[in-house]
């Protein structure tokens, strides 16, 4: 499974947004994980 992460931290706030701080996460700026728009990979 796979979900796109975004660091436009300005983008509506919904349920499906989880917030994903850049210290301790390996990315160089604090994002947004879009679960709305999960796939699947085979």
């Amino acid at each position: 499974i796979a979900a796109a992460i975004t660091s436009q931290l300005g983008k509506a706030k919904l349920p499906t947004h989880i917030a994903l701080a850049a210290q301790g996460s390996g990315l160089p700026r604090d994002s947004v994980i879009l679960l709305e728009q999960i796939r699947t990979l085979d």
